[in-house]
């Protein structure tokens, strides 16, 4: 049941993360969701529980910097009837991890790995969202290898795996799955400003729907204004090359991060680039894919730690895709979905915390020559989550 802010958070991090020993969770929450399965037409509205348990740990000390974060759940909808297509019970599982070893002073390797499993597309991976709705496992595991030639000029190289695939029969014709590899260059003009140059190359396979190579070159910049905020940008251009055709494309994100005071903090982010293209669609007695899928992203998080007992939350973020270029005649349409997310946690003690959170989406579908669709959706919950 993420918030707003989870929509590609692109903004840079302020500060160190911290070290702490193992700690468990577990979290209890019932909440009302109007729209179950985001139908344009029937929706499907329940209230719900959501159970979890989950683990974390850090350790940014040792030669090893090693993190990770798990949970395990799952969601009950306790209104959906028989006649219903939606799934009472769901999957709402999460792992995270990372490691970072320095090799020595000019050499370092960094491996991250986000994985979920969730009823809903998982916005926050950060490089394609899905377009159906259904328990699928969305996976990223990215490695890069760092090499400073000099106090200023560093060269790196990455190889990452991605992939989004989908248990039910009927959506898994959007199952893809993403090779990439790629080398950069940074300058660190000083101690506060950072140039970058990245070429990268992307294989993405389609169980239906056209396979492709992805080729983006980019620059860009991090520069921290102060101690207490940075700013970060890029910009390139991308050509995906399919069998009957080769389409470029711009690219670009800008990314700032504020800490406004010592408990409050803003992040915003804006993105375009040619996203998820290639993608099979059902349309009339065929199946089309689009060539094109020009995406931009905007988004805002706000999160105020009034005292160690108290903290408001707030997000906002705009997606809007305009499919096109297709196959057979298909007509293009244009997607957009906004979203906007309060929440208040409140510690009663040490170990146990209460959440209160209120979500509202909207999500409308046009193509060319007929009228728009759209839904909405509110999602309403309230829980505990004891540490121990």
């Amino acid at each position: 049941m993420g918030g707003a802010y989870s929509l590609y958070d692109t903004a840079p991090m302020v500060g160190l993360p911290e070290s702490y020993n193992i700690k468990y969770s577990a979290s209890l929450r019932v909440g009302y969701d109007s729209n179950v399965d985001w139908s344009y037409r029937n929706a499907d509205e329940s209230p719900y529980v959501n159970a979890s348990i989950g683990a974390k740990y850090a350790d940014m000390e040792s030669v090893n910097k090693l993190n990770y974060n798990v949970r395990l759940g799952f969601t009950y909808y306790t209104g959906i009837d028989d006649n219903s297509t939606a799934a009472e019970t769901r999957g709402d599982c999460m792992v995270s991890a990372g490691m970072v070893h320095a090799f020595d002073s000019a050499n370092t390797l960094s491996s991250s790995l986000y994985a979920t499993y969730s009823p809903q597309p998982d916005y926050a991976d950060g490089y394609s969202p899905a377009y159906c709705i259904g328990d699928m496992l969305s996976l990223s595991q990215v490695n890069v290898y760092s090499h400073a030639l000099d106090s200023r000029w560093s060269l790196n190289a990455n190889l990452a795996f991605r992939m989004v695939t989908y248990t039910e029969s009927e959506e898994q014709s959007d199952n893809r799955y993403y090779i990439e590899a790629g080398v950069g260059a940074r300058y660190r003009e000083s101690s506060i400003m950072t140039y970058k140059f990245d070429l990268s190359y992307t294989r993405e396979l389609r169980k239906e729907g056209l396979n492709s190579d992805r080729y983006v070159v980019s620059v860009g910049f991090q520069r921290a204004l102060d101690p207490f905020s940075t700013l970060g940008g890029d910009i390139g251009v991308a050509a995906r090359v399919y069998p009957q055709d080769t389409i470029y494309s711009p690219c670009g994100k800008i990314s700032y991060n504020r800490k406004l005071s010592e408990g409050l903090n803003a992040r915003v982010y804006v993105s375009y680039a040619d996203e998820n293209a290639g993608s099979y669609t059902s349309y009339g007695s065929g199946a089309q894919t689009y060539l094109k899928n020009q995406t931009v992203r905007f988004g805002t998080r706000i999160s105020y730690i009034l005292s160690p007992d108290v903290t408001y939350s707030f997000g906002a973020a705009y997606i809007i895709t305009d499919r096109s270029d297709a196959s057979r005649g298909a007509r293009s349409y244009t997607c957009a979905r906004y979203e906007i997310s309060a929440g208040l946690d409140y510690a009663f003690t040490r170990q146990l915390r209460g959440s209160v959170n209120v979500s509202y989406s909207d999500l409308s579908r046009e193509y060319d020559g007929f009228a728009e669709e759209s839904s909405d959706r509110w999602n309403v919950s309230a829980g505990v989550t004891y540490n121990f």
